[in-house]
């Protein structure tokens, strides 16, 4: 059976960093509470640090970060399969050559000359 964990947003532990700050009353013992030093603890309450390391994110409840391959085009990563910074060509006259061969070879009316007996 395996555990159900839940994450937390970044927000969510900012808002339970200071609570605790409040209750405990200095940062040495926030951080004591979360396992981490005072310095960590309070740049994540007050300064909006995000901790990279996964451990740190582990403890936290935040959830892990992974490499993401970057664009060739403009070097940054991107949800979408293209690049939104390269425009599509409209036009086959601005097509690049390898795509233009590809598309006269692949035409329909070549594909069923070829296939005909």
């Amino acid at each position: 059976m395996t555990k159900n964990r839940f994450v937390t947003t970044r927000n969510a532990i900012q808002e339970r960093l200071l609570k605790d700050y409040d209750v405990l009353g200095t940062w040495a013992k926030v951080g004591q509470k979360w396992g981490l030093n005072k310095g960590l603890a309070f740049m994540i309450a007050k300064k909006n640090y995000e901790p990279k390391d996964p451990h740190l994110r582990h403890k936290l409840g935040l959830p892990a970060l992974i490499p993401a391959p970057a664009c060739r085009e403009c070097g940054e990563v991107h949800v979408a399969k293209r690049c939104p910074r390269k425009p599509e060509a409209k036009h086959w006259r601005d097509w690049p050559d390898e795509r233009i061969r590809w598309a006269l070879e692949n035409r329909e009316e070549a594909v069923r000359i070829r296939t005909k007996p």
